[in-house]
């Protein structure tokens, strides 16, 4: 299943939108709430310091004054409110009415730090409790003035011992069913504004999305409506910056397309043109050698026009054989240590008669060795390919000069040449298959204009640069090689020797 790209922004959005509106509702209700039970604990405290004020220890009698609750919460058996007294462990001093003879768990802090629970009571349910430790206030009263106090507002309880000077506890605790029934509100707003919130930002989002998405949905209508011929720019109006990388290396590939697509019936025209001519020149041989009969001697000159011819026409398909595989990356170097010079003196070998012939001066300024991380095939085929483009471009009578050097890691080789009459426009056109620059390089179909494409190719696939200048009649080619420690050889596959 192919992942969209609007659902995954929209559930990401969505999620993180939830999330963030989820801890923000969270935290106004845990805030909110903290803030009601703090306020609600402050008034348990001073409630519980009132009731602490009410307690008085007789030296037989315990009575707690509850004139000021006598309509109050405390009192009613329905009461929200409880309290409870005890004088040590086990003695109940006083129960509120509103327990109904149920008791609240003990537990106890001070006047200045109160100890605050949730507690569970039977029947009530939960409620908030504070605990009190305080010292009941001493009275030297007669036991007889607590006859006839049957009031249960002023209760009162007999004691066993002497309790005055001791401390005793109060547990103070209240239900909290209006702070309770605003947290529920306060809960249900929150999680419906969340909600509401969330869905108008998940559509809203959706629009935007859509809307911005929308340039990549014309983008594959207008791909989509490319003919198989059809290779012109694509132009969309208010690109998005994201987008727009995208559209530029589509339009970088059309340009490639349209290139390679005009080069291809140049390249096939060029092709023919260059063998029209020797397989013309070929069959004419043949055609005048057979119109007769011959001697042996003219059998030989004919035959050896033919040959000379025929290996023109192999050197030319070798080249564009090399040529094809270069730019289809079939050749893998395979990188050993060689020494430019002596591949320069072997090759120069093959061009001094040509040379001699033609009337140029020759000068190689070698050292006595330059090495560089190489493959000797394609160092040998980038070698000859100078020399020959040289020696074959320099005027009858001209010079050519080589020379050789490596500095900080840099193997570099010269090779200039006279009788250049190239433009600027013209020189940055040399590298182009088949692209003839003067008439030294003629239709016989000797020279296509090959040369060159392939030294630029396997300058490339070496690791190195390759560049050209003219001027003041003089023609310069400039390889730039690595001369550092022979790199290991391509583990890829083997290296396709070109001839």
């Amino acid at each position: 299943m192919r992942r969209s790209i609007r659902t995954s922004l929209v559930l990401g959005t969505t999620l993180s939108t939830l999330l963030v509106l989820l801890a923000a509702g969270a935290w106004v209700y845990f805030g909110v709430r903290t803030a009601l039970v703090r306020q609600f604990d402050t008034s348990l405290r001073d409630d519980a310091i009132v009731l602490t004020s009410m307690a008085d220890v007789y030296p037989a009698r315990f009575k707690f004054d509850l004139e000021a609750f006598r309509s109050g919460e405390f009192m009613a058996p329905s009461g929200n409110a409880y309290f409870q007294v005890w004088l040590d462990s086990a003695l109940v001093a006083f129960r509120s009415p509103s327990l109904e003879g149920r008791d609240l768990a003990r537990f106890e802090g001070s006047l200045e730090a109160p100890d605050f629970r949730w507690l569970d009571l039977p029947g009530r349910g939960r409620v908030r409790a504070v605990g009190v430790q305080f010292t009941p206030k001493s009275d030297d009263t007669e036991e007889d003035e607590f006859k006839d106090a049957g009031d249960p507002v002023k209760p009162s309880v007999e004691l066993a011992a002497d309790y005055r000077g001791k401390p005793a506890t109060l547990v103070l605790a209240r239900r909290m069913d209006t702070i309770d029934t605003f947290l529920a509100r306060l809960r249900a707003l929150l999680l419906g504004l969340g909600l509401g919130a969330a869905a108008v930002a998940v559509a809203t989002l959706w629009l935007i999305i859509r809307k911005n998405l929308n340039p990549l949905d014309v983008l594959a209508r207008r791909i989509a409506a490319l003919r198989p011929t059809d290779v012109s720019r694509i132009e969309l109006p208010s690109v998005p910056s994201e987008i727009q990388p995208v559209v530029d290396r589509l339009n970088e590939l059309l340009e490639r397309i349209d290139t390679a697509m005009q080069r291809e019936p140049s390249f096939s025209a060029h092709v023919a043109h260059e063998l029209r001519t020797p397989v013309a020149a070929l069959r004419s041989t043949l055609e005048v050698l057979r119109s007769r009969p011959r001697q042996s001697a003219e059998y030989d000159t004919a035959t050896g026009e033919c040959l000379a011819i025929v290996q023109q026409m192999q050197e030319m398909v070798e080249s564009l054989l090399n040529l094809y595989r270069l730019e289809a990356n079939q050749i893998a170097p395979c990188f050993e240590s060689l020494d430019l010079c002596e591949s320069v003196r072997a090759s120069w070998e093959g061009f001094e008669a040509v040379a001699r012939e033609r009337g140029l001066r020759s000068e190689l300024d070698l050292p006595s060795s330059v090495v560089v991380s190489s493959d000797p095939g394609l160092l040998n085929l980038a070698v000859r390919n100078l020399l020959e483009n040289a020696v074959v471009h320099s005027d009858p009578g001209g010079w050519v000069h080589i020379e050789a050097e490596s500095n900080n890691g840099i193997a570099t080789l010269r090779v200039r040449n006279s009788g250049a009459r190239l433009t600027p426009e013209a020189v940055r056109r040399v590298f182009d298959p088949f692209w003839r620059g003067d008439e030294a390089r003629g239709s016989s179909g000797a020279h296509i204009g090959l040369g060159l494409s392939l030294v630029k190719k396997i300058a490339g696939i070496l690791g190195g640069t390759v560049e050209v200048a003219s001027e003041g009649g003089e023609f310069h080619v400039i390889l730039v090689l690595d001369s550092s420690p022979s790199r290991a050889s391509s583990a890829s596959a083997p290296s396709a020797r070109p001839r």
